[in-house]
């Protein structure tokens, strides 16, 4: 298995990188992101780091891999 790399940015939390993060999972069978929906939950909260709930749209998605995801940079 190669390594998936880090993101620098949200920019680069793309449709293709999340396959590769979502394929890398038990169960995932060879599943495939086309898109993702990236919100920013309290943009004035003061936080340090970069927060996004990013919300997953699979080709066909396997029961055991969720709707969406938390990426904190």
């Amino acid at each position: 298995m190669s390594e998936i790399p880090i993101p620098a940015n949200m920019d680069q939390v793309t449709p293709e990188w999340l396959t590769q993060v979502m394929a890398s999972r038990p169960g995932s069978d060879g599943c495939r992101v086309i898109d993702r929906h990236i919100e920013y939950p309290n943009v004035e909260g003061g936080f340090i780091s970069q927060l996004a709930r990013i919300t997953l749209e699979y080709e066909a998605r396997p029961s055991k891999l969720p709707d969406s995801v938390i990426v904190k940079m």
